[in-house]
């Protein structure tokens, strides 16, 4: 039976280069090989429609290669372009990105949906995790420490806060969000 699209291995391209997995592999993980295999590769992963199995890659490197972001509903230009601009960024570092979205106008519903969506993350093995917080900051961050700290999340947070600059000094509330997770945290 013949293969459908993306249906090809990596023994696949191996095959098809006479090249070894090892050397296939370093590549498509980001590692030098020789410009003549680099070729070859690449005209055999477009030749066989190879894409690499982050399943696999997972399990080999203890790294999903995902993302999640906690987002406000992206309803204005400013946040939708934000968020395009981070999944862009991701993906062509490799990262596929999955989106969770909050309603800022349900204060109280969005710190237990917050909570939720970062349990989600760590139990489907993120690598990382990006909070996006619109409004004037909100949301009390005490309780989601509490929950990366009982799950012992030791990934990348970051928290990104979209203040608007005449109401609120950036760096000023940078400065803020800095000592509070410090305080927190210990780092």
């Amino acid at each position: 039976m013949k293969k459908e699209s993306g249906g090809a291995t990596i023994k696949d391209v191996a095959r098809e280069t006479n090249l070894a997995i090892s050397t296939i592999s370093k590549y498509m993980n980001g590692g030098k090989v020789r410009k003549k295999n680099q070729e070859l590769i690449e005209a055999a992963v477009r030749k066989l429609h190879y894409f690499p199995n982050n399943t696999a890659r997972w399990l080999r490197t203890s790294r999903s290669y995902r993302i999640g972001v906690v987002s406000g509903i992206a309803n204005s230009p400013h946040t939708s372009s934000i968020l395009n601009e981070i999944e862009k960024y991701l993906r062509n570092q490799g990262y596929s990105v999955s989106f969770f979205s909050f309603d800022i106008n349900l204060i109280d519903e969005n710190l237990d949906k917050t909570k939720g969506y970062i349990r989600y993350m760590i139990e489907n093995g993120m690598d990382g995790m990006l909070l996006t917080i619109p409004g004037d900051g909100c949301i009390d961050f005490d309780p989601i420490f509490e929950v990366l700290e009982k799950a012992g999340y030791e990934g990348y947070m970051v928290v990104e806060a979209e203040q608007d600059p005449a109401k609120a000094n950036p760096f000023e509330y940078a400065l803020k969000a800095r000592g509070f997770i410090r305080e927190k945290t210990g780092l």
